[in-house]
Order: C-alpha cells, then sequence, then structure tokens
C-alpha cells in the first residue's frame, strides 16, 4: 500500500512539473504548416524533467531504504538514510515538494522508532514551517503529522493535525484555494492560523 501511494506521489508530481515546464516556453513549432511529427497544435509535447524525475526516483528509493531498516530492527540507520532528502535542492513551490514532505514524514516515524520522540515533533514542526499555505504540500504535512503524533501517544493532537489536512484537501479538492505562483513574494508561512499540534513551532 505505502510503495503504491508513493508511486502515485510521483508520478503525479512528475506530471505536474512536466505540465509547468511545457508552459514556460510555447513550443516554436512549425507556425506556416502542419505540426510535426502530429503533435497537436504545433511543436513536439513537453519533455519531462530530468532533474525531477530524478529527484523523485532518489526520495522513492530513500523512502523503501528506511522502511527496509525500519523492518530489519535499525532505526539509527533508518534515520541515517532518510536525513539524506534534505540533500536534495526541492523547491517549496515544486509539485515534487509534496514527495519530500512525506519522506521527511517517514524520517519523524524513524525517529519515534528510535526512540527519539521530541526529535520526531521537531522535524514535523519543521516541515510544517516550511511549506506553502493552502498548498497540496501543507495537506501532505498535517496528513504526516497526524500519522506521526498518533504513533507518539499524541491522540488529541493527531485528530487536530488530520482535520487540518482533511478541511485543506477538500478546499484544494473543491479549487478553493490557490497557491501563489513560483517567484512570487509570499513565502513559506510564518503563522497559518495558529501553531502545529503538540506546541509551537521553533
Amino acid at each position: 500500500m505505502k510503495r503504491a501511494i508513493l508511486a502515485v506521489l510521483a508520478a503525479a508530481a512528475l506530471a505536474a512539473s512536466s505540465g509547468l515546464r511545457g508552459q514556460e516556453a510555447p513550443p516554436q513549432g512549425n507556425p506556416g504548416g502542419p505540426p510535426p511529427h502530429g503533435a497537436p497544435g504545433g511543436g513536439m509535447p513537453p519533455a519531462p524533467d530530468p532533474a525531477g524525475f530524478f529527484q523523485a526516483q532518489a526520495m522513492r528509493a530513500m523512502d523503501e531504504k528506511g522502511s527496509l531498516l525500519l523492518e530489519m530492527g535499525k532505526p539509527a540507520e533508518a534515520v541515517v538514510a532518510l536525513k539524506d532528502v534534505y540533500t536534495l535542492d526541492v523547491p517549496v513551490q515544486s509539485p515534487m515538494f509534496e514527495l519530500k514532505v512525506h519522506v521527511i514524514g517517514s524520517l519523524a516515524k524513524a525517529y519515534l522508532a528510535a526512540g527519539q520522540k521530541a526529535q520526531a515533533i521537531d522535524t514535523l514542526k519543521k516541515a510544517l514551517a516550511e511549506v506553502p499555505p493552502g498548498s497540496p504540500a501543507e495537506a501532505a504535512a498535517w496528513l504526516e503529522a497526524g500519522t506521526v503524533y498518533k504513533k507518539a501517544g499524541m491522540p488529541d493532537e493527531a485528530l487536530k493535525a488530520f482535520d487540518k489536512s482533511i478541511e485543506l484537501s477538500k478546499k484544494l479538492a473543491a479549487g478553493g484555494l490557490h497557491p501563489p505562483p513560483p517567484g512570487s513574494a509570499q513565502g513559506p508561512r510564518s503563522s497559518p492560523g495558529g501553531p502545529p499540534p503538540g506546541g509551537d513551532r521553533p
């Protein structure tokens, strides 16, 4: 089930990334004649972003490695493997950031398995502080937070986080929220409707 979710996240992020890349520069094509190679609307279809593809592949591999190490009873090694996600420079406005948030959630779970509850909670707080408000990445971050709080024996905080993820996901599905475009003045939020469950943001 987890592998399927990761695959869907990666595929969706790559598709969105390819679409955004295609919008940056319209295909030059052949304005006075038929579209080359039968491509609709003239020009070639947008090529996928190779950097985004390899970032997604790396994050999936990190998550799988961390999961396997946890199954092998090696939580400290899982933490080291999953912390590698921070070496990937994924812009917060990129569709790929949602996948990064998922791997950060896995890191928080690995911290819990290693008996480092405070570090797990701090990892979630930092992720929530970085995601753009009203974005799919924020909905994913609240979902990860709820899962970790549940495993940490913090049911009240878990319920609040799940409620935030549900509410935001419904708004996104209805088209009621539009994250700021890349390069806009609005960066990561500083206070999106109060602190995350479990205490104030660092």
